[in-house]
């Protein structure tokens, strides 16, 4: 309900921009052999500007069939960052991918949070430096399009009518913060 997948309002592009991997043979602490698909999902509320997505990693079973496997949380931003608006994922460093404990855990929650960060950054050896791949800035453009398509959809749909979040109720994002302590926040 929070966050919706990149795929609901831009379908050709996704087809052809969804990354996926194929494993051919059993790694150590990897999932089993087959093909997975990282499906981009974000925040779904237009007054939101999070910086975040979430990537459910899903195992192809057949045509149409998808087993999910985990979901990752893949933050761009620095830490000042996400403090600023009530998001702290209590990370070592930032940007980071983790495995987001919110949505359940998988047994290659580690595994594919390693995998999918390497698809995003060339880390050096002592994780003082990151250099971003074309595959993180794609993302990137790929939540400025959903957020866009949000404002858009909101400002063309807004009514008297419709429901207004209270400060005190958590906030539609899906970060379990109080609305006023995160996309609520003033001055942000």
């Amino acid at each position: 309900m929070y966050f919706g997948p990149f795929q609901e309002f831009f379908p050709e592009k996704a087809a052809s921009e969804t990354r996926q991997l194929t494993f051919n043979v059993l790694l150590p602490g990897g999932p089993p052999v087959g093909t997975y698909y990282f499906i981009e999902m974000f925040c779904t509320n237009p007054q939101c500007d999070c910086r975040n997505a979430m990537i459910g990693v899903y195992k192809f079973e057949g045509i149409g069939k998808f087993e999910p496997i985990t979901t990752l949380r893949f933050c761009w931003e620095d830490a000042a960052f996400y403090k600023k608006i009530g998001l702290d994922f209590h990370q070592k460093r930032y940007p980071c991918v983790f495995a987001d404990l919110h949505s359940g855990s998988s047994q290659y929650d580690a595994f594919f949070a390693k995998v999918f960060e390497e698809m995003c950054y060339e880390i050096s050896d002592d994780h003082s430096s990151t250099q971003e791949s074309a595959y993180a800035k794609r993302i990137k453009l790929h939540y400025d399009l959903y957020r866009e398509h949000l404002i858009g959809k909101a400002s063309v749909g807004k009514n008297k009518s419709q429901s207004v979040i209270g400060r005190n109720e958590l906030c539609s994002c899906g970060s379990a913060v109080k609305y006023k302590k995160c996309c609520g926040k003033v001055g942000v």
